[in-house]
């Protein structure tokens, strides 16, 4: 069963466990809702800075609203109706409250960052065969290595890509990839001997 919730003129909201508990106290000029489309419908005529004044009047106003922050305004009307909504719930009798509630599955809790940077290296893994990381690993292994046009040519790749490849790619599996000078001037790649 849902709680019945009342506003009135000066904005006081009282909530009810049945709405025969909410007629039986409301009082004159006292609106009763009991869903967010119900309030939404009270609330129809109300000036956006209505929702504002009765939202600081809840703000801060006791212990299960403490996390309220006072606001200036609300984005439109919908939002405002929504919050409001929202923060009233906290007022339910708890008889009100339903007795099971659906809930989603927990996501898995994070490992904390620290654990994460003393886990172990994990040895580099072998690029798949026949991949594009397999051939460009190929061609760096040669003596005289691949130059950024070579690798461009190869993997259809455009200057960037190549860069990233072997800055970002090579480099962060282990693979230490170095830069030289060939005899006829051309700067070139290779992997580095150890």
């Amino acid at each position: 069963m849902n709680a019945t919730f009342t506003i009135n003129a000066e904005n006081t909201i009282a909530a009810f466990p049945t709405p025969d508990h909410a007629e039986a106290s409301i009082g004159a000029g006292a609106l009763a809702f009991a869903s967010q489309k119900d309030l939404a419908k009270v609330a129809a005529e109300w000036p956006i800075s209505r929702f504002v004044e009765v939202w600081n009047g809840l703000a801060g106003s006791g212990p299960e609203f403490e996390k309220m922050k006072p606001v200036k305004k609300f984005e439109n009307r919908a939002k405002a109706v929504a919050r409001l909504w929202s923060a009233v719930q906290v007022l339910a009798p708890a008889e009100a409250q339903p007795t099971t509630k659906a809930s989603r599955a927990k996501k898995p809790t994070k490992a904390p960052r620290a654990a994460k940077k003393a886990a172990p290296a994990a040895e580099p893994k072998t690029p798949r065969a026949g991949s594009k990381k397999e051939q460009a690993i190929n061609m760096l292994s040669r003596k005289n290595g691949a130059s950024n046009q070579e690798l461009q040519e190869a993997m259809c790749w455009l200057p960037h890509t190549v860069r990233g490849f072997i800055c970002g790619a090579l480099r962060k599996t282990g693979v230490a990839v170095e830069s030289f000078k060939r005899t006829n001037g051309d700067s070139a790649y290779r992997i580095a001997s150890e």
